[in-house]
């Protein structure tokens, strides 16, 4: 962490940078509250006007950083906390969402997505590649504005579910289904071991993954 080099402590106009660097932590906390990892992705990359937009000046504009008086090191730091916390997943995820397609993945980004499929979903690829280029069955139409703006994209792939093989369904399903916050990862071991701790090892995988979902849909429904 750039925070805990001495150098940085050292460094010229440490308030101001650390001002800066205030944006970071409040991108974080939101991108846990909001996103499943897909739009994290986006978010990382592409943060609202509200939050000034630094962290994407971090992590791919480096004359911008220089002229914020960062230096090298510094940008490093950055660079590899961006690394640290978005991953070949995460851009697959991007690249899957029919809301953004990895339209803001760089060509390294985009080529580390289909490597990472390629070498574990490799009876996807044929599906991911047909996904890029909008042929069968990911007909143009399927692309519009008004399903971009109104169909998720859990029912975006669910719909195509008889069209493509169990690998490619069964990837989709997970990519956007993960969440982005710890928290929620935490309250989901919370559950497993709940439910582990009362049946002991009585339960297979399948079905404690199963009760797990269902306890976390209940409790879901009682705090609305």
């Amino acid at each position: 962490s750039v925070f805990t080099d001495e150098r940085y402590a050292a460094s010229v106009g440490i308030e101001k940078k650390s001002a800066i660097l205030g944006s970071v932590p409040k991108n974080l906390n939101i991108n846990q509250q909001n996103y499943v990892i897909a739009g994290a992705v986006s978010y990382h990359q592409y943060p609202s006007e509200e939050n000034n937009g630094h962290y994407t000046a971090f992590v791919y504009d480096t004359s911008c950083c220089t002229k914020k008086g960062f230096i090298e090191f510094e940008i490093q730091c950055f660079k590899n906390r961006f690394d640290m916390v978005i991953t070949p997943y995460h851009y697959l995820a991007n690249l899957l969402d029919h809301r953004f397609r990895g339209q803001k993945l760089n060509q390294d980004q985009v080529e580390e997505a289909l490597e990472y499929a390629s070498s574990r979903y490799p009876e996807a690829m044929p599906f991911i590649i047909q996904y890029q280029a909008k042929s069968s069955p990911f007909r143009e139409y399927l692309f519009s504005t008004e399903n971009i703006e109104n169909v998720s994209p859990i029912s975006w792939w669910h719909s195509l579910q008889n069209s493509m093989n169990n690998v490619m369904f069964d990837l989709s399903m997970q990519v956007h289904t993960a969440v982005a916050s710890s928290a929620d990862i935490e309250k989901l071991f919370s559950t497993f071991g709940f439910i582990h701790s009362k049946v002991r090892n009585r339960l297979g995988i399948e079905k404690a993954s199963k009760l797990v979902t269902i306890i976390k849909s209940l409790k879901s429904k009682n705090s609305e």
